[in-house]
């Protein structure tokens, strides 16, 4: 496995685990950005689209009242940077889609 996918799996382990069990650590802005960051840097096709279906996950969880998890500046910057360099052909339309969002 690679670096993001390690990380991905610890911060959904991370995720169930504060959910079901008195686990001391739950994911935060900080723990979701470094996820991001890593699919977001990563050389892989579906890097971008990992990125930003993490940036939904957390504002979903944000929306929930889970204040610990907020997207700041840096989780939609990632993103965008992500879709910018990519290859994929449509890569200006979903890097605009989360501009949008952020600015909401």
């Amino acid at each position: 496995p690679r670096n993001e996918d390690i990380a991905e799996k610890l911060l959904l382990e991370m995720s169930h685990l504060s959910k079901t069990e008195n686990f001391p650590s739950v994911p935060d802005t900080t723990t979701f950005n470094h996820v991001i960051s890593c699919w977001a840097s990563s050389r892989r096709k579906n890097g971008p689209q990992r990125a930003e279906e993490i940036l939904w996950h957390m504002e979903s969880r944000f929306l929930q009242n889970l204040t610990t998890v907020a997207p700041n500046e840096m989780s939609y910057s990632k993103v965008v940077h992500s879709w910018a360099r990519s290859k994929y052909p449509f890569r200006l339309k979903k890097a605009m889609r989360v501009l949008d969002s952020m600015k909401q």
